[in-house]
This record gives structure tokens, sequence and C-alpha cells, in this order.
């Protein structure tokens, strides 16, 4: 559920277009640098975080199973953040965002978690990440929306098994 794109293939092959999209060798995550032009980083501000919205109110109504999401809301409003250098916070678009983010968790439609670890164990574990930046960015505000919102923090160091594990015990789940 990380990417859905509807309404914005335009403004992403004008974003490619410009040179604001670029994608570096080692990794297979474009590098957007949609704050180089302000009127195209609050477009895809507004654009990309309610085309999402629709997207999960689509997908949470037509769905009658469980949805495991491996990337999710939260991953896509810092992907914003960090796209655009705009506080999303303080706009029209990011409050309503949280607040529809916010509502999900209150009603227990969504239940989840963030898995935290350090900067060092992603670089050893992930070779296609496309700058430091962009993991030094994501950690302290990850960690401030989950506390912000009283999603659990798992501590997501150890082994494949013992997270996966550590995930299930948050969410109230057995491990068999």
């Amino acid at each position: 559920m990380r990417w859905f794109a509807l309404f914005s293939y335009p403004l992403l092959l004008l974003c490619r277009l410009l040179g604001l999209t670029r994608r570096p060798r080692c990794s297979a995550i474009p590098v957007r640098e949609y704050w180089r032009c302000r009127p195209i980083a609050v477009l895809w501000l507004y654009l990309h975080l309610f085309e999402y919205l629709f997207y999960v109110a689509f997908k949470l109504l037509f769905s009658r199973s469980v949805v495991v999401a491996d990337r999710f809301m939260l991953d896509v409003f810092i992907d914003v953040l960090y796209d655009t250098h705009i506080n999303a916070v303080k706009t029209f678009a990011g409050k309503f965002f949280l607040l529809y983010f916010h509502r999900l968790l209150l009603r227990g439609t969504i239940r989840g978690v963030v898995m935290h670890v350090d900067v060092a164990t992603v670089f050893r574990r992930r070779n296609d990440i496309p700058c430091r930046s962009y993991i030094v960015f994501r950690i302290p505000v990850y960690l401030a929306l989950a506390k912000f919102f009283g999603v659990p923090i798992v501590d997501g160091r150890g082994d494949i098994a013992q997270n996966f594990k550590r995930v299930l015990e948050y969410l109230g789940l057995e491990y068999g």
C-alpha cells in the first residue's frame, strides 16, 4: 500500500523532465527533489496525500479481509516531508491526512507498529539507500509521529524471526 498513483503521473513526468527526480545508480528508490521548485512541492504535497487517502479509503472499504501493509500512511507522509521540505503538519492537506490516520487508529480500523533500527543497522541490511540523509531525516520523524499517535515502537535490530514475533506480540496475536 505504499505507492498508488492515479492523477499524479503527469506531475511525475514533468518532474522527471525538469530534473527534479533522479535515480541513483546504487538505489531502486528515486530521489525526488521537489523542494527545489516551491509550486511543484506544494502541488505534490496536496496531490499525493489526497490521492493516497483516496486509495486507503477504497482499500479499507472494499477489502473483506485483513490487509497487511509493510509500508503505510506514516511512510507516505514522511516521504512527502522529505521530498518537499514543507512542514506538512502546518498545511490543510497534512492536518487532514494525519487526522484521518488518527481516526483510523481510534476506531481500531488499523493497528500497527513502527519498527525502529539505528542508522548503522539500516545500512548493514539495505544496499539501495540513495543517501545518508534519506535515513537520518526519517528516523526521528517516525519516532516522533509514533509517540504522538501512541503507535508502539518495536526494536527491530533482531533477526527476522525475532522481529516477526515482536510485531505479533504488539498486535496481540499468537506466535505459532
